[in-house]
């Protein structure tokens, strides 16, 4: 259980990130 907590952390900040980054392009 505490492999998925670590891995669930860092999944949430990297889909955060892309979707940012995907955001960004969109307004460009």
């Amino acid at each position: 259980p505490e492999m998925l907590v670590n891995l669930g952390i860092p999944w949430v900040l990297l889909g955060h990130s892309k979707r940012r980054l995907i955001l960004n392009e969109a307004n460009e």
